[in-house]
């Protein structure tokens, strides 16, 4: 059976992106043998990344890409694709220093 919706990124495609941010497997500072060659800051397997001010960049061996606003008070990500697909996680405030969000942004708040 055919996939539905092709374009669709798996959600456990993006967890396994998370996990490897959250805690990047056997993370080193000098490259080792068969690591994405580049001018990066960290390596891990799998991959490699970059900090820059205000954020940090994870480049994988398959092709994707994410970068996280690092430090900040609030989750705030994007995951690039090689199919060229984005998928963002955002930490919204319902309320607070941003105000009230849309309810058309709620998830609680769809109606049935």
């Amino acid at each position: 059976m055919s996939q539905p919706f092709p374009k669709r990124i798996d959600e456990t495609r993006v967890a396994e992106i998370l996990a490897i941010i959250a805690a990047p497997p056997n993370r080193r500072l000098e490259p080792a043998a068969g690591d994405l060659a580049g001018d990066f800051d960290f390596w891990f397997d799998g991959g490699a990344g970059r900090t820059h001010t205000g954020s940090q960049h994870y480049f994988f061996a398959d092709g994707t890409q994410a970068h996280l606003v690092f430090p900040a008070p609030w989750l705030n990500l994007n995951i690039v694709f090689p199919n060229g697909e984005i998928v963002d996680v955002v930490q919204r405030r319902s309320r607070g220093e941003l105000g009230e969000i849309p309810a058309c942004l709620r998830l609680d708040r769809l109606e049935s």
